[in-house]
């Protein structure tokens, strides 16, 4: 096996839920629904989902927004 395959390996077995996936699970249908399309809008600041969030009581970083909106993060959605 060569190091590609092995990247692709570990890329495929590292597929699994993000930290927001069950945010918006916490949520519930409509707020869930609604914070994922606040996640797939470029024109809404991280700050601001962050913010609303908080205020829910619910801790989550800008970063965890950011690499979800890159799809750099291990979310099986990609």
């Amino acid at each position: 096996m060569g190091i590609l395959d092995e990247i692709e390996a570990q890329a495929v077995s590292a597929k699994r839920p993000c930290k927001l996936h069950f945010i918006c699970e916490q949520l519930g249908d409509e707020d869930g629904a609604e914070l994922r399309q606040a996640l797939m809008d470029d024109n809404i600041p991280f700050l601001a989902i962050v913010r609303v969030l908080k205020a829910r009581g619910i801790n989550v970083a800008d970063v965890t927004i950011r690499r979800h909106r890159m799809k750099a993060c291990h979310c099986e959605s990609w």
